[in-house]
């Protein structure tokens, strides 16, 4: 059982299930997506998604089969979701995964918040101050 960081930066779960199960045709793993790209949330959340995967596992008896044993994690992990604050890194509103797909328009503003002659002076300003060459300033205008 470990965290990780995926290379979108979302902080996942991932326990390895024992030997004795994948003999079975059990998959190797299970990857829980913790929903959060701040590394404190997700270390809260990992340690109440393994605990909870982690009995889970061990309660797996020889008559269950693999489809009714993915069916079992995936509702738990949806139900552990749900205790989920909602709120992931900086704020930002998390939705769970497999929630209904909802569409939200963006409201798209016809004023622009910045001119791109005004974007492009700023940074002309701020790579000068890097003490770059004369030659590579010309180029960038």
């Amino acid at each position: 059982m470990y965290l990780f960081r995926a290379a979108n930066c979302t902080y996942y779960t991932r326990i390895c299930l024992p030997k004795s199960l994948k003999v079975r045709g059990f998959p190797f793993d299970i990857k829980v997506s913790l929903l959060t790209k701040s590394r404190s949330i997700a270390v809260k959340r990992n340690f109440d998604v393994a605990i909870v995967l982690r009995k889970l596992i061990d309660t797996v008896s020889v008559n269950v089969q693999v489809d009714d044993f993915k069916l079992l994690v995936n509702q738990t992990i949806d139900s552990i979701r749900a205790s989920f604050d909602g709120v992931g890194s900086a704020g930002v509103q998390v939705l769970p995964v497999r929630s209904s797909p909802q569409v939200v328009a963006p409201t798209v503003s016809n004023t622009p918040l910045f001119l791109l002659v005004d974007a492009q002076a700023q940074f002309i300003a701020s790579t000068t101050k890097e003490q770059i060459s004369l030659v590579s300033i010309k180029r960038l205008k």
